[in-house]
């Protein structure tokens, strides 16, 4: 995931679900690294991406096209690999200029942190 998957949150949102295709699909955006953000300068969201000027307000941030911010607005639930990581993505410091679209999916219960690793006390033969 990360913003390497952050057109499929946006494309299912304005391309997909408006015309009658995926409509039940749901989509989560999980982040690991906020501070990757997929930029791209000098790019025209409506021409580079055939999309609307909805969707184009989506993936503009300042001069720049910003996978991760389409991402955060589009996608049903966005899932941080931490219930920390969830909390500091919301923060200046951890949410790298995108705290305010990771606040709203927060107060909206749209935000989830899922602590990742490995269990060692489960046992698959018991």
């Amino acid at each position: 995931n990360d913003w390497q998957a952050g057109l499929v949150p946006l494309y299912l949102c304005y391309k997909f679900r408006p015309n009658g295709t995926y409509t039940q699909a749901r989509c989560m955006y999980v982040v690991h690294n906020l501070g990757y953000q997929g930029q791209y300068h000098g790019y025209n969201a409506n021409h580079f991406f055939g999309v609307c000027n909805e969707a184009a307000g989506d993936l503009a941030r300042g001069d720049c096209v910003n996978l991760s911010k389409a991402a955060l607005i589009c996608a049903d639930r966005v899932i941080a690999v931490s219930p920390n990581y969830a909390n500091e993505i919301q923060t200046p410091a951890g949410g790298f200029g995108l705290q305010d679209f990771v606040r709203a999916k927060a107060h909206a219960l749209r935000l989830h942190g899922i602590l990742n690793g490995i269990d060692d006390c489960w046992n698959p033969s018991k």
